[in-house]
């Protein structure tokens, strides 16, 4: 599965995280060619309704499952982009 579609597989398919867990193992998720000129950051953070979280990160051709208690934490707040003058 293309990593595009990756997020639409979630929030289409799953309601509980221990589902999508499970259903992850079945799969190969692709990102960009190994040439590509960017590095694109691929990771995912998945929470239900009880606040059950994982976070998925795909590092080296490999899908790392984080379940500890920190994948539960809130996520760190953005920086703020200031809005240019008019």
């Amino acid at each position: 599965m293309s990593f595009l579609d990756f997020p639409a597989w979630i929030l289409g398919d799953f309601a509980r995280v221990e589902a999508f867990r499970l259903a992850l193992k079945t799969i190969t998720v692709v990102g960009p060619s190994p040439d590509h000129k960017h590095d694109v950051p691929l990771h995912s953070r998945v929470t239900e309704r009880t606040g059950h979280s994982v976070v998925i990160e795909f590092i080296g051709g490999k899908t790392n499952v984080d379940t500890s208690s920190s994948a539960a934490a809130p996520p760190p707040r953005g920086l703020a982009i200031p809005s240019a003058a008019a």
